[in-house]
């Protein structure tokens, strides 16, 4: 055994026998065992056993909280609590090289809650970033958690460009997850911090990232929104960002491989995130996309022979309804004049009619007129 180790087991003993209680000794003696864990995390790690190390790092800093119960000097709680974090920080280290990913996590949460209470809001920040670098790789989530926090508390603050580019951290490791949807949710978030800052010029960048992360998912119609709305913020129709978006969007649009080409190997994106840039330089236009085009052009002219038969068929009927007309009206006035010569027919029977019976009247009369003159002749 060596002698680190050894020193390491003793301290140990003497921090147990600090915490224990007897007839004259009514409470324990926290204070004495946090030192005396403290001393033994220092020699377990000089000895290489990292997990005892961690070990009594953890339990020296629940010594110290417990002595923050106790003691209401406000110099001495920011001093334990203070103290119990960097052990806990301590503690994390240790765990994360041993790839505990959920104890780093919860040790390092645990700090920054005791640097929040201590009134040390940088040092809080600033272990929620070096705990979400921790766990980027094995953790990811938790990592973008810890850095939202962090940008939160820095916004909180006030310190808006600090709350940015944490919030910008978590951006790239959701890129780099291909978490697309998250990622542009949180590059909205962030126009929201720059409009605050007041500098145009940090969300032209921004407005670029959405347009290559939009056209990597595959959704053409955001990623032109993006730009549309990009179009508000002062100067970025002039801007290099601007006009790389543009070409883009129209690429896409157009199906120009030729075109995509060209804007890729433009170095407006060499100042962009490395997640970001490598999304822009794998940029590719379906296969499909031409094709559709195609086809869809097709289909426009497929309507318009179909809008152009049906009008060939109106047309047709237009003119069978006028040859009915016509035949219908020539019907008609061969009926009219039909009946008119039956009218005219009936009219001149009658009238003949009724010559003949007025002549025959006459001559009736004038028979009887010439008997009765005849008549008087007689008796004359």
């Amino acid at each position: 055994m060596s002698s680190s180790l050894q020193k390491a087991l003793n301290h140990v003993k003497e921090a147990e026998k600090a915490l224990k209680t007897s007839l004259f000794k009514w409470t324990p003696d926290f204070d004495t065992a946090a030192n005396e864990y403290t001393k033994a995390a220092t020699s377990f790690k000089s000895a290489s056993s990292m997990e005892q190390a961690k070990e009594c790092y953890i339990k020296a800093a629940d010594m110290h909280e417990k002595l923050n119960s106790l003691f209401h000097s406000a110099k001495y709680v920011i001093f334990l609590l203070s103290h119990s974090a960097k052990l806990l920080v301590q503690a994390a280290g240790i765990a994360n090289e041993l790839k505990q990913s959920n104890i780093t996590i919860e040790l390092m949460d645990r700090a920054c809650i005791l640097y929040q209470q201590h009134g040390a809001l940088d040092t809080a920040v600033l272990t929620l970033v070096k705990g979400g670098k921790m766990c980027e790789s094995t953790l990811p989530n938790k990592a973008v958690e810890f850095f939202i926090k962090a940008s939160e508390l820095c916004e909180n603050e006030g310190k808006l460009r600090d709350a940015s580019d944490y919030i910008n951290q978590a951006i790239r490791i959701q890129v780099k997850q291909k978490l697309f949807f998250e990622s542009t949710n949180l590059m909205k978030r962030r126009l929201e911090i720059i409009e605050a800052i007041k500098d145009p010029s940090m969300a032209y960048s921004v407005i670029l990232c959405m347009v290559i992360v939009f056209l990597t998912e595959g959704d053409f119609v955001a990623a032109n929104k993006s730009l549309m709305e990009g179009f508000n913020i002062e100067g970025f129709g002039l801007s290099d960002e601007a006009k790389y978006s543009e070409n883009l969007i129209k690429s896409f649009q157009d199906g120009d491989k030729e075109m995509l080409q060209f804007t890729r190997n433009q170095a407006t994106i060499t100042h962009l995130d490395v997640e970001i840039a490598r999304l822009a330089k794998l940029l590719k236009i379906p296969e499909d996309k031409i094709f559709e085009e195609k086809s869809y052009d097709r289909e426009i002219e497929n309507v318009n022979n179909v809008g152009k038969s049906e009008n060939q068929i109106l047309n047709v009927e237009e003119s069978q309804d006028k040859k009915l007309t016509d035949v219908e009206e020539s019907e008609f006035k061969s009926i009219l004049n039909v009946r008119e010569s039956k009218d005219v027919n009936i009219e001149d029977v009658g009238e003949s009619k009724d010559l003949n019976v007025e002549d025959v009247g006459e001559n009736k009369d004038k028979n009887i007129d010439d008997n009765c003159l005849d008549y008087k002749e007689d008796l004359c």
